[in-house]
């Protein structure tokens, strides 16, 4: 399991990507767009186990 984060700034010329973190972490994807990361990869850990 794994996931990365990358950040968009909305331009007048359209969007640019200004950071690309193979090691994204989880407050940003709640804080920034309110993915809750760590409970999807708790679910999907969750699911797997179950099966």
């Amino acid at each position: 399991m794994d996931f990365t984060t990358v950040d968009v700034a909305d331009t007048k010329n359209g969007p640019i990507i200004f950071e690309v973190s193979a090691f994204g972490g989880f407050k940003g994807a709640k804080d920034g767009i309110g993915i809750d990361a760590a409970g999807l990869y708790a679910d999907y850990a969750l699911k797997e186990l179950s099966q």
